[in-house]
């Protein structure tokens, strides 16, 4: 399907060209507790989808693009923490995009309920 010409989209953070963008889930701008396996410290998720999400983490130069790691993930609606594989899929100064490995059903449909769950709250501008 062709949209004819591409129109950008802006959010807080960036202007993206959605004919671009490689996005294949909603995503939310939503802030979170992550561990990531080698790394010291509770890292920041900024936001997230049931494909991966984005976490700061300036001064990345021990992560690589491809790289596979472990992660602990806590979401405000959940008891448990997701444990899943991320993989590097995106580098930048201000931080790593990631795309979940194998994340198991269950962990998937706890994203989409947190997802769905904060976005029928957000205001609308």
């Amino acid at each position: 399907m062709s949209w004819g010409a591409c129109h950008p989209v802006g959010f807080d953070r960036q202007i993206i060209d959605v004919e671009r963008d490689k996005r294949r889930h909603v995503r939310l701008d939503f802030h979170c507790p992550i561990l990531i396996g080698g790394m010291r410290g509770v890292k920041k998720v900024t936001d997230i989808s049931i494909g991966g999400f984005f976490v700061e983490l300036p001064g990345n130069s021990d992560i690589k693009k491809g790289m596979l790691f472990d992660v602990l993930l806590k979401l405000p609606t959940m008891d448990d923490y997701i444990r899943t594989k991320s993989k590097a899929v995106f580098l930048s100064e201000r931080g790593i995009g990631c795309q979940f490995v194998k994340l198991l059903p269950k962990y998937e449909r706890a994203i989409k309920e947190c997802i769905d769950m904060f976005n029928d709250t957000l205001p609308i501008a």
